[in-house]
């Protein structure tokens, strides 16, 4: 997969790669299990770069650090959600000369509560990013984020979490505001832990987009995948074949992306939905000649 990755993406300074997994329902065996596919994705350039099959959804925590050290991130931030939070995938991402912002969950360990009451205690200076706002599905949604130097954690927590001691806890919230009935939503409050430096330049507004372009593994990979490609529909108990298929679907997926892109760039318009961009590229000539016009250095 990574050779068809690497003739599509643009190279960023600080690409944002983040690390999921997907159920494929209709494989469910007898026990109703849904086997997992755990992915890494270029959020910025909405290419998935790695997959793996991995039976169960917490199965992720063995092979999440395993399959990020296939891949060359240096540079890069790494996101994941709580249960990737593990000490060992930190680790990991460090040595490989990127950098990490990890999801908490009160589930896991003292450091949610710690991270939590700094910010809840209201008696530091935080870094403020600038909110982002967006209107879509009937929703207006404005994201705010905060942001506090690691060194404020006590020293077992920072000696648990590599690149800590100089990096960053973060808080974001979501208001939301249903556009019909303008019903004031309950705010939804994360917190994240983080290897990039307190002291860096404009570190509130990297991590502002870090949050906010993980999502684009649901919103443009899993969702992207189901809807366009059926991979929630796909039947199989042959775990050979589901990691072909699924790989096969990534592929396809990230040929359909960067078509999307090239087709705004030549024409300043939205372009065409994947399924109506498949459904063009019926024609194997049409096919070809869409992805030699994607490889085109």
């Amino acid at each position: 997969m990574e050779r068809f990755v690497k003739m599509l993406r643009s190279k960023l300074s600080h690409p944002i790669i983040a690390v999921d997994g997907q159920a494929v329902r209709a494989s469910r065996n007898s026990a109703e299990h849904s086997p997992y596919v755990l992915n890494i994705m270029d959020a910025d350039n909405e290419l998935i770069l790695a997959q793996q099959v991995i039976g169960e959804k917490n199965n992720e925590i063995t092979h999440a650090t395993k399959l990020i050290s296939t891949l060359d991130i240096q540079g890069a931030i790494v996101t994941a959600d709580a249960l990737n939070t593990q000490t060992e995938f930190a680790a990991k991402i460090i040595a490989e000369k990127a950098d990490y912002c990890l999801a908490l969950k009160a589930n896991q360990d003292l450091t949610y509560e710690q991270v939590r009451g700094f910010f809840e205690l209201g008696t530091h200076d935080y870094k403020t990013a600038r909110p982002s706002v967006t209107d879509q599905s009937g929703k207006i949604t404005k994201r705010k984020t905060r942001v506090l130097p690691g060194s404020l954690l006590p020293k077992e927590i920072r000696d648990k979490w590599v690149g800590l001691e100089e990096g960053s806890i973060v808080e974001t919230v979501t208001d939301t505001v249903r556009k019909s009935t303008s019903e004031i939503l309950e705010p939804q409050v994360r917190y994240y832990i983080s290897s990039l430096r307190y002291e860096a330049p404009n570190v509130e507004q990297v991590l502002h987009r870090a949050v906010r372009q993980h999502w684009t593994i649901e919103n443009k990979g899993h969702w992207a995948l189901d809807m366009a490609f059926n991979q929630d529909r796909l039947q199989c108990t042959n775990a050979q074949y589901l990691a072909g298929r699924t790989l096969l679907n990534k592929i396809a997926l990230n040929f359909t992306t960067k078509i999307q892109t090239r087709l705004e760039e030549a024409t300043g318009k939205a372009a065409p939905s994947k399924p109506i961009i498949r459904a063009r590229l019926r024609k194997i000539e049409d096919m070809l000649a869409a992805m030699n016009d994607c490889i085109r250095i």
